[in-house]
């Protein structure tokens, strides 16, 4: 029951951050300049839903999300995006792992 809930949850807070989603998506292509040599990170992208419209475009994109059911559920809709689970404040990558840098969901969070 718990995990039907937690489903509930997140496709509830997926709708929710995907409103407006197609002006944000065209102000980020526009803005990054997405290569396909490029590994980018995508800081609290929630589900990735919004970072599955611009993850063909390079060589690995990572939604970096610190809520774990969040990450799950993103592992098991979006196998074409990697999910990590922490926070920005601590990325558990190497340093210098990432080309660009994105966090138009969560810059209101730092």
């Amino acid at each position: 029951m718990r995990e039907l809930y937690n489903n509930l949850i997140v496709k509830l807070q997926e709708f929710t951050y995907t409103i407006g989603a197609p002006k944000r998506i065209q102000v980020i292509s526009e803005h990054i300049d997405i290569r396909p040599s490029d590994t980018i990170l995508d800081i609290g992208r929630n589900t990735g839903k919004i970072t599955e419209a611009y993850s063909n475009n390079c060589r690995e994109i990572v939604v970096l999300e610190p809520k774990c059911s969040i990450v799950e559920y993103g592992r098991s809709h979006r196998p074409n995006i990697k999910f990590v689970e922490g926070e920005a404040e601590n990325i558990p990558l190497p340093d210098e792992y990432f080309d660009k840098v994105v966090a138009s969901a969560s810059l209101h969070h730092f």
